[in-house]
C-alpha cells in the first residue's frame, strides 16, 4: 500500500520537479526585460568598449566627450569689390573757368558693374580691374591714367549695389536675405536682429556660420552668453537659422522612460537622471548605470557606479550629449524575484489534478 502510494506520487511530481528545474537553469537568460544585463555588458561582442566612470577619470573622459568646438578660418577682407558689385564712376576737371572733360557737362558720370572677369570699362582709359580692390585704390589707378589726357582730372569711385561685403541670412528668421557687414560692428547678433530675430527659443534655436566649406553651429543662448564666440562676420558668410531638434533616449529601471528633448546647451548625467524622476526603486541596479554612445570613430558604453558615494559627484561631471542613450539595468534581487514568481506559476499548474473532473 506505502509503495504503490510512493510510486503514484513519484509518477505524478517527477515530471513537474524536472520541468521547474530546467526552467530555474534557463530562466536567467529567457526572462522578459527592457534589455541586456549587467553580465551581457561585461561580457559582450567586442564592438563596443566599456569604461567605468569614477572620480578619477570622469574628467578627462569629459574633455574627450566635450572637445572643443571648431572654428571658423579667416574670412574675406571687407571693402573690397568684387564680380556683380555695381560702381558710379564721376570724373570731372574742376578749374577757375568751369570746364571740365566734356565742354556741355560739369563732368561724366558712368555706372558700371564689374564683369566676372573682374573689370569694368572707363571711358578714356578702357579697361580698369577692380574686383579685389578698394574704391580709394580704383580711383588713384584710374587717376594716374588720365594724367596723360587731362593733368588736373578728379576721380570718385562709388559702390552702389554691393553684393561682395553682404551676408546671407536664411531659415528661421523674420526677414531672410542679404543685409551689409560693417566692419568692427556686424557681429552675429547684430545681423540676426537686422533680419527681424529668430523665431525660436534661446536654447532651441540653432546658428549654423558657414564659410567657404567650413561651418559652425551655436545655439542662440551660446551667442548671447559668451559674445566672443560671436566674432565678426566676414562677406560671404551665410548663417543659418533653425529649430534645434535634439533628443536623448532612456531605458531600462528608469521612472521615466523613452525620447526625451535635449533642450539645454548642456546637459550632465545627474541632471538627466533627475528629468528621468530617478532610478525605479524595486527593480534598477544603483552600480549599473550605462551610457551608450556611438560617434563617428567608436562605440563606447560609460558605466556609473551609484552606490558608490562620490559616483553623484562623478554624474554631474558626466556630460551626456544628443542621440546619447541612458540604460539602468535591474537588480539581481529583482531578476530572482522574476524567476521565483515563474516557479511558483509553474508548480501551481504542476498541481493541478490531471483529470479536471477527479473527485477531491
Amino acid at each position: 500500500m506505502t509503495s504503490s502510494f510512493h510510486q503514484r506520487g513519484r509518477s505524478r511530481l517527477g515530471p513537474v520537479t524536472l520541468l521547474t528545474a530546467g526552467l530555474a537553469l534557463a530562466a536567467c537568460s529567457a526572462l522578459p526585460g527592457s534589455g541586456p544585463r549587467t553580465v551581457d555588458i561585461e561580457h559582450g561582442d567586442g564592438s563596443y568598449t566599456l569604461i567605468d566612470l569614477n572620480a578619477v577619470n570622469v574628467r578627462s573622459v569629459a574633455a574627450v566627450a566635450t572637445a572643443p568646438k571648431p572654428e571658423l578660418p579667416p574670412g574675406r577682407v571687407n571693402g573690397l569689390i568684387g564680380a556683380g558689385d555695381l560702381l558710379k564712376i564721376a570724373l570731372w576737371e574742376p578749374n577757375p573757368a568751369g570746364t571740365s572733360l566734356t565742354a556741355d557737362k560739369a563732368g561724366i558720370d558712368i555706372a558700371a558693374r564689374v564683369g566676372i572677369d573682374g573689370t569694368i570699362g572707363v571711358p578714356y582709359v578702357g579697361r580698369v580691374h577692380a574686383a579685389g580692390r578698394t574704391p580709394a585704390q580704383m580711383e588713384r589707378d584710374i587717376q594716374g591714367r588720365l594724367a596723360s589726357v587731362s593733368p588736373g582730372a578728379q576721380v570718385a569711385v562709388l559702390v552702389t549695389e554691393d553684393l561682395t561685403n553682404d551676408v546671407i541670412v536664411q531659415g528661421d528668421v523674420g526677414r531672410p536675405g542679404r543685409y551689409p557687414v560693417v566692419p568692427g560692428s556686424s557681429g552675429v547678433l547684430d545681423i540676426l536682429a537686422m533680419a527681424g530675430g529668430a523665431h525660436t527659443s534661446n536654447r532651441q534655436g540653432l546658428v549654423r556660420i558657414t564659410r567657404g566649406g567650413h561651418a559652425v553651429t551655436r545655439t542662440l543662448s551660446q551667442l548671447i552668453g559668451d559674445r566672443t564666440l560671436e566674432g565678426d562676420l566676414a562677406p560671404g558668410d551665410r548663417i543659418l537659422v533653425l529649430p534645434r531638434t535634439a533628443n536623448y533616449y532612456a531605458f531600462g529601471a528608469v521612472n521615466r522612460p523613452g525620447e526625451q528633448p535635449y533642450d539645454a546647451d548642456e546637459l550632465n548625467l545627474s541632471n538627466v537622471l533627475a528629468r528621468l524622476a530617478g532610478l525605479s526603486d524595486d527593480r534598477a541596479d544603483p552600480a549599473a548605470v550605462f551610457v551608450y554612445r556611438r560617434d563617428a570613430a567608436a562605440q563606447t558604453i560609460y558605466r556609473l557606479n551609484l552606490r558608490d558615494p562620490s559616483g553623484f559627484f562623478v554624474a554631474q561631471a558626466f556630460p551626456v550629449l544628443p542621440n546619447d542613450t541612458i540604460y539602468v539595468s535591474n537588480a539581481p534581487i529583482a531578476e530572482a524575484a522574476k524567476v521565483f514568481q515563474l516557479l511558483i506559476g509553474v508548480s501551481n499548474i504542476g498541481a493541478m489534478p490531471r483529470n479536471m473532473g477527479a473527485q477531491y
